[in-house]
């Protein structure tokens, strides 16, 4: 039986039994001699139900159960009915630390005006009790015409997005521990389990039949040893910090002539000989923090390298697709097309056509085939639940597709920017969708 959009009533009225309005007693073929099983989250009761008049679909609550469920308030939801329990939510826990900025970070996210019929709140990894089963909730509700964050005590959700910022907080041992409990239980499901890192994604695809072709050659460790042997093979190459984020810390090495450019974030120095370069690099960084990476000479736009952001999320029936792709230009000098690094950003139709003019069609889906093969390979590879990524895909002159990097916990400023604001609400919507479908809640009737 398919998901219905159903008003969740309290009130005392409804005295000892849970009502069900007549709409839904019919289509449920329910009856007032049996007890039904009311489920909410990860916490549930034994009830009879009474028929009440109404062609609205309308469960009511009588206080006591209301309490016992930890309902925080009345609302529009989804429900189901199988094997005589009625399950309405879904509720999704949105999980992360809570500091100064996450009012900010997910104020967009709970303010969905298409996702609506849920309980969706934001927690951190402190605010749960798995032993009791509840949880402490930050939930934007109305109050007086406005939207104020209010603090409930919840069950333990249906589906947890991890939205952790931080690698090092993911890596804390409560944090560890509670994930292990999480995933040992089975009840709750959790997707975006942990931080990707380059060497994880890059071993889980190196060998994938479909998908290895995407990947430069790649070393995870920059010595001096395997510096030389890619310069050998590669005009060009970058290396880069194992968990490095927004551009920093990179180096591109670029043959010139007799001798070397080093290309930093700050600076471009040339050396007359190998040995020169390898000294002044290796010396600066450890080794075993970076990798070392084929350099690839991709497309460009007004003289400065294009690459793209391709965001991907899973839908209601579990299935890939591609939300939203943004075209980003290389700044002035700069070794990679990052905003913060004078990086600027398009949309991708207007800088496909712009370069390829009648082919831009055909390149935008070699991009998204090539995306959705990669999301595909790597949720395979993690074994479990991955609902959205961001992947940094390129296209080289020679019209070849390659990936660069893959991030779990993809941010959304880039949706911010002119052009790309409708791909934002897709995206989020479809967050929606992924959670819908682990909850249960994936049935949905015909409007």
């Amino acid at each position: 039986m398919g998901v219905s959009n159903v008003r969740i009533l309290i009130s005392k009225k409804a005295r000892r039994r849970v009502g069900v309005s007549s709409s839904l007693w019919q289509k449920w073929k329910l009856s007032e001699d049996e007890f039904y099983t009311l489920s909410f989250g990860g916490r549930s009761l034994k009830t009879r139900l009474k028929r009440v008049k109404g062609k609205k679909e309308r469960v009511i609550l009588p206080p006591e159960q209301s309490d016992d469920l930890l309902l925080p308030f009345p609302k529009q939801v989804q429900a189901t009915f199988r094997n005589n329990t009625i399950k309405i939510g879904p509720v999704i826990g949105l999980m992360t630390e809570i500091h100064p900025n996450y009012k900010t970070i997910f104020h967009e996210i709970l303010q969905s005006e298409d996702y609506t019929n849920h309980y969706c709140f934001v927690f951190s990894p402190f605010d749960i009790d798995l032993d009791s089963g509840t949880v402490v909730g930050r939930f934007l509700d109305w109050d007086e015409g406005e939207r104020r964050w209010h603090k409930h005590t919840v069950p333990i959700p249906d589906v947890i997005y991890n939205r952790i910022t931080y690698r090092s907080a993911e890596r804390s041992s409560e944090v560890k521990s509670l994930f292990k409990r999480i995933h040992e239980d089975g009840e709750v499901k959790l997707f975006n389990p942990h931080f990707f890192s380059k060497q994880t994604i890059h071993k889980l695809l190196q060998y994938h039949p479909v998908v290895k072709e995407y990947l430069p050659e790649t070393r995870f460790s920059a010595t001096k040893r395997t510096i030389k042997q890619l310069l050998q093979k590669h005009d060009e190459i970058f290396i880069k910090p194992k968990d490095g984020t927004e551009g920093l810390g990179i180096y591109k090495i670029t043959k010139a002539g007799m001798g070397y450019t080093c290309h930093t974030e700050r600076q471009i120095i040339h050396y007359d000989s190998l040995s020169l370069l390898l000294n002044n690099i290796t010396a600066t960084e450890k080794a075993r923090r970076y990798v070392v990476q084929q350099g690839i000479h991709l497309i460009q736009y007004n003289g400065r390298n294009i690459d793209f952001r391709v965001n991907m999320n899973k839908n209601i029936q579990n299935n890939w697709v591609v939300s939203g792709i943004a075209a980003k230009a290389a700044g002035a000098e700069s070794v990679t097309t990052h905003v913060r690094l004078g990086g600027r950003v398009y949309t991708c139709n207007d800088i496909l056509t712009r370069i390829f003019e009648d082919e831009a069609q055909k390149v935008r889906n070699k991009i998204e085939f090539a995306a959705i093969d990669l999301a595909i390979a790597i949720e395979e590879g993690i074994g479990k639940p991955v609902g959205e990524l961001g992947l940094d895909i390129g296209i080289a002159k020679d019209g070849r597709v390659w990936m660069f990097e893959a991030n779990s916990k993809p941010g959304r400023s880039i949706f911010k920017f002119p052009g790309l604001e409708e791909e934002g609400v897709h995206s989020l919507n479809l967050l929606y969708e992924y959670a819908y479908y682990l909850a249960g809640f994936g049935e949905q009737e015909p409007s």
